[in-house]
């Protein structure tokens, strides 16, 4: 019951997250790419807790959108072990019924744990919320976001909802869609944006790229021509 009450509340803040972003950029289809505050704690110091958790919030709402919850203990299993015997066979029977609901699902150093629970966030952000946190505010620990770097999570999701369509554009993405063609792979470009640079202008890319923005600035030049 719990558990549900849970997913609910973090379902509805998802749909709040995603009205306050799709408000700022004009746009309500897709994917949409955030930036997110990124941080881990576990159930006591020392990183050798049995329990750590990790949490995303999103930069514009302060709003939790996402959080991965990692376990190296299991009570049920912990007394089915002691009643039972570890490798008795009603152990393994019991065990398999048991499996889809074992509260333990990590193994490893207590202190990567931030990590892993990154890494699972980072992988269902699309699936599960509908977005893409392309740009990361955590502590001083780099770990993480290098990690996240390694993965290249986002690389098969190209972001070209605003370069113009069609068998004449300059995007290559998009006029090889015009023409149905297979895109070149990405990792062909000849000019890349680093993340450390992208980090920097993405929110004013963002803010440029409002639909209202754009349209004011339509109708602003139109306006000129008639009236010079």
């Amino acid at each position: 019951m719990k558990k549900s009450v849970a997913s609910k509340k973090t379902f509805l803040k998802r749909k709040v997250v995603r009205k306050h972003h799709e408000d700022l950029l004009g746009t309500a289809n897709g994917v949409i790419d955030i930036t997110v505050s990124y941080d881990g704690t576990w159930q006591k110091r020392g990183h050798s807790s049995l329990y750590g958790i990790g949490i995303v919030i999103d930069i514009l709402t302060g709003l939790i959108i996402d959080y991965e919850i990692l376990s190296k203990y299991c009570p049920e299993c912990t007394t089915a072990k002691r009643d039972l015997g570890e490798n008795s066979a009603e152990y393994s029977i019991w065990y398999k019924s048991h499996q889809e609901e074992c509260s333990e699902n990590y193994v490893g150093s207590s202190n990567a744990m931030e990590v892993k629970a990154a890494e699972i966030l980072w992988k269902r952000s699309i699936k599960n919320c509908g977005m893409r946190y392309v740009s990361i505010l955590s502590d001083g620990d780099a770990k993480t976001y290098q990690h996240l770097s390694s993965l290249n999570v986002y690389d098969k999701t190209p972001k070209h909802s605003k370069c113009p369509t069609g068998s004449t554009s300059w995007c290559f993405y998009q006029r090889a869609l015009a023409k149905n063609e297979n895109p070149m792979s990405h990792s062909l470009m000849k000019t890349k944006l680093s993340e450390q640079v992208l980090e920097k202008i993405l929110p004013v890319y963002q803010r440029l790229v409002n639909d209202e923005l754009l349209m004011q600035c339509g109708k602003n030049s139109e306006c000129q021509r008639k009236h010079p």
